[in-house]
């Protein structure tokens, strides 16, 4: 196996989350792993498997969150004025 690409990462979460470090993050999700869901720009994407890796590494299964990417993506497309990914990226390369 060799390395391809190395993508950093940033872990964000909500303002009223009651974690300030990354300990704090992972002792949090361990406990309520049940109540907690991640977003992503979709399936694939770098920030969904870092999100996979993440609960890998630190031993949870937190889910993401479906509504959370239709959400994302809608405004996106809505915005654009396009109505799937395709012509989304075909309207991105236009533009250049």
């Amino acid at each position: 196996m060799i390395l391809v690409a190395e993508i950093p990462l940033v872990l964000m979460v909500r303002k009223d989350l009651p974690v300030k470090n990354l300990q704090e993050f992972i002792a949090y999700a361990r406990a309520n792993q049940a109540k907690m869901q991640f977003g992503s720009g979709g399936t694939g994407t770098s920030a969904h498997i870092g999100c996979l890796l993440l609960n890998q590494a630190i031993g949870v299964e937190i889910g993401v969150s479906s509504e959370t990417v239709k959400s994302h993506v809608h405004n996106i497309f809505e915005k654009s004025g396009t109505h799937s990914r395709a012509e989304f990226l075909a309207a991105v390369f236009r533009a250049r």
